[in-house]
């Protein structure tokens, strides 16, 4: 998720240079300057986390890329691979190391106690990096999960330049919690899914492979946090994901509460803002969010005060629930015909759809 605010962050950035290249030849008759950016270093971009679920914790490492006006523009960070990375107790008593599984990406060989203090700490070629201590604090249970129904009317244009208006229907997923009461505390969510494909045989012959099921990450583009200012020691409910009413199939998501100390639910609020609020020439100029990891020399002095480090270290515990949709079977509980569904095609659903695949069949979607 960091990696991802920060690659959207840069490609915003862009989007308004070139707007503002677009729009000044407009204003003035002056010829179009090749405009050079300024030159910036690399840096280190952190997501680290240590949860007490071996498949939640992990550590993303990656370098920011320079932004450059030649096309084609990216902003995609390259991974850094071969680091060595581990975590530490305060009290040095435990150590969690992590294992590189795919470029860039390293997953705990060990989970995270509640009300242990954690440190990271990752060597990369001859730097070391080190981050704060955060406590893994205790997660309220995530009771369930719930979803409404709801409608929204979008304007489309066809081919001939009319307008019409579409009818469009989504599930709108809550998480439902009870916070403690006499204490304060801080959440995050997280979502992932996934979505049964279906397509239909080609004229008479028989379709092998005509149910697949598709991975999706869509459901994580927002960031969702809450604290219990208004909440404390009372029932809540917390929207978490929008799922689209548009295919007559089965969709199955995940959802997954995180504890936050409140460092690190103020840095995700910064975050969160930075992300709201770049979208025009005319919103603030981002700013740099500073995280809690920081170069440091072996003896733990600061070794470059001026070396920025994007990202974060979290230390969370997590409670989760899942929920499997028929969204078929609930329009049709109020008898809405949703007029932007996705049509069946015909053909092996894998090669229509890459990535996605038919076996091993979702445990959700055994029954």
């Amino acid at each position: 998720m960091v990696v991802t605010f920060y690659q959207n962050l840069m490609k915003k950035i862009v989007n308004r240079v070139l707007l503002a290249m677009l729009i000044v030849p407009l204003l003035s008759c002056i010829d179009l300057i090749d405009i050079e950016g300024p030159r910036v270093a690399k840096r280190l971009v952190v997501e680290g986390w240590i949860t007490n679920d071996p498949e939640l914790s992990y550590v993303q490492l990656s370098y920011t890329v320079p932004f450059s006006n030649t096309f084609p523009y990216t902003a995609s960070n390259p991974p850094i691979s071969k680091a060595n990375v581990r975590i530490i107790s305060d009290d040095m008593r435990t150590i969690i190391r992590f294992r590189e599984t795919s470029p860039g990406h390293y997953t705990a060989m060990d989970v995270g106690e509640i009300g242990t203090k954690y440190i990271l700490e990752i060597i990369i070629d001859d730097k070391f990096y080190r981050s704060d201590a955060q406590e893994m604090m205790a997660v309220p249970t995530l009771e369930r999960l719930g979803y409404e129904l709801v409608q929204k009317t979008s304007v489309r244009e066809n081919a001939t330049g009319s307008f019409f208006e579409v009818k469009e229907y989504a599930f709108e997923v809550y998480a439902y919690s009870e916070d403690p009461a006499n204490e304060n505390n801080y959440y995050y969510w997280k979502a992932n899914g996934i979505t049964e494909i279906l397509t239909k045989p080609v004229g008479d012959l028989p379709c092998d492979e005509c149910t697949c099921y598709f991975n999706d990450n869509s459901l994580n583009q927002g960031i969702r946090l809450e604290d219990d200012e208004l909440i404390n020691g009372s029932n809540f409910r917390k929207k978490v994901a929008t799922v689209p009413l548009n295919r007559i199939t089965k969709y199955w998501t995940n959802v997954y509460q995180y504890s936050l100390t409140r460092d690190a639910f103020e840095y995700w609020n910064k975050v969160y803002d930075q992300h709201e609020n770049v979208g025009s020439i005319f919103d603030p100029a981002p700013s740099q969010i500073q995280g809690n990891i920081y170069a440091v020399s072996p003896s733990d002095i600061p070794e470059d005060k001026d070396e920025i480090v994007y990202g974060f270290f979290f230390a969370s515990a997590v409670s989760k629930q899942d929920l499997l949709l028929d969204r078929s079977l609930e329009a049709g509980k109020l008898g809405i015909v949703p007029q932007n569904l996705i049509p069946l095609e015909e053909g092996d659903c894998r090669q229509l759809f890459p990535g996605s695949y038919s076996e091993p069949v979702p445990p959700p979607f055994q029954h």
